[in-house]
């Protein structure tokens, strides 16, 4: 949701926790992530202070990936949603 409303995103990952995700699932957050992976308390902490000083403006690199992930940028989701409910309904 934050990302599709171009909101800042942090992944926190302490380095102590073990990996929550397989490598090679498709999804590679140090590429494709809509923000960055923090795993240090005090490096989480510098983050969320750069990002209040900047209005919480997400960053330019990651409102790219988000405008390349997603396919609409619209409030037609809904509508998008109906009409495909109607055409599997009608068949």
């Amino acid at each position: 949701d934050f990302a599709y409303q171009r909101k800042p995103i942090v992944y926190y990952h302490p380095s102590t926790l073990p990996p929550h995700y397989d490598e090679g699932c498709g999804f590679v957050y140090e590429d494709m992530g809509f923000g960055p992976i923090i795993t240090e308390h005090e490096q989480l902490v510098d983050e969320l202070c750069e990002y209040m000083k900047n209005e919480c403006k997400i960053k330019p690199e990651y409102v790219k990936r988000a405008d390349n992930f997603f396919a609409f940028d619209d409030f037609n989701n809904c509508q998008r949603i109906y009409d495909e409910v109607l055409k599997y309904i009608r068949k």
